[in-house]
């Protein structure tokens, strides 16, 4: 993974993160979810978000490069309270093996923020 962590979504706006491995590894199939919480102790039902994609389904993924993206549409960041979140993206390959991405190890404690948003008519 190239990025250290997650950037800021800002409420009610689309929200693309793109993932990319540092060696080009072919992810075609693998399933890739992010996860933001309140608190390390919530249970994942009480999680403020819980979104997933598989490499290849969306249109920007170039799986046999290593990229994919994880889109949240803004109907889904709209309903998040602005706030710091505990998160973490991770990833099962088609080996069916979990392995946390992000955040790394040595900063587990990282927090996604979620920005409020000024406008909210759609034009």
């Amino acid at each position: 993974m190239a990025k250290k962590n997650i950037p800021s979504i800002r409420n009610g706006d689309d929200y693309r993160l793109q993932i990319q491995y540092a060696v080009v590894t072919n992810i075609m199939g693998y399933k890739f979810w992010l996860t933001l919480k309140k608190d390390f102790a919530d249970t994942d039902e009480a999680a403020v978000l819980h979104v997933s994609t598989v490499a290849g389904q969306y249109p920007m993924d170039d799986p046999a490069n290593g990229i994919c993206y994880l889109h949240i549409p803004s109907e889904i960041t709209a309903a998040l309270p602005a706030g710091s979140y505990y998160y973490d993206l991770q990833v099962k390959s088609t080996a069916n093996e979990i392995t946390t991405i992000l955040p790394p190890i040595d900063d587990y404690r990282a927090r996604v923020f979620v920005i409020p948003q000024i406008t909210r008519a759609k034009s």
